[in-house]
């Protein structure tokens, strides 16, 4: 009798402790925020629709030619195009990047691959990948 006590004593020490670590990892990985301040350059634009719209085949023709285009996003909310002598305004939610165009914020999605690779990618389908510098 003495010997079962024991045994399920292990049992539920060791299955008490499994889910506390589980619990602790899970927090401390949803408190690390993925930071996009800091200067990045476009590696590469690609299209995922089939047919890419006219300003998509515009976007992706302009960034080809100009392999020195950089984004800088800085700490006040304000994302510069080096081409371009006016910021832009953006923030983060979730995995959504918002940037102001126009006076419409343009919600693009975030995949991190790294904390200095990240894609972007358009509501129409355009995928940036940029590279921290």
């Amino acid at each position: 009798m003495q010997s079962k006590i024991i045994a399920t004593l292990v049992v539920a020490s060791a299955v008490i402790t499994a889910v506390s670590c589980k619990w602790f990892q899970s927090n401390s990985s949803a408190n690390k925020q993925f930071n996009i301040v800091g200067k990045w350059k476009i590696d590469s634009m690609y299209s995922l629709a089939e047919k890419p719209s006219d300003i998509t085949s515009l976007l992706l023709a302009v960034a080809s030619k100009d392999s020195a285009n950089t984004l800088v996003f800085n700490n006040d909310s304000t994302v510069n195009d080096l081409s371009s002598s006016k910021p832009d305004h953006y923030y983060l939610k979730d995995s959504v990047l918002f940037i102001k165009e126009d006076s419409v914020y343009n919600p693009y999605q975030i995949k991190v691959s790294s904390d200095s690779l990240i894609s972007v990618t358009s509501k129409d389908s355009m995928v940036m990948t940029l590279k921290k510098q």
